[in-house]
């Protein structure tokens, strides 16, 4: 089941270009989640949810 949504989200992350280097961050549910949100575009233009500390 685990394996299912881990899938799911790396193809989410191609289909918006996102650097899997973000899958390796901690907050990897967070960026699974706003995936869905309509607030998705306007946080990725505002490079809150890239996180490379």
């Amino acid at each position: 089941m685990i394996i299912f949504f881990i899938i799911i989200f790396m193809v989410s992350l191609n289909l918006f270009n996102i650097p899997c280097l973000c899958f390796l961050s901690y907050d990897f549910i967070y960026f699974f989640v706003i995936d869905i949100s309509p607030f998705y575009d306007e946080r990725i233009n505002s490079g809150s949810l890239l996180k490379f500390d």
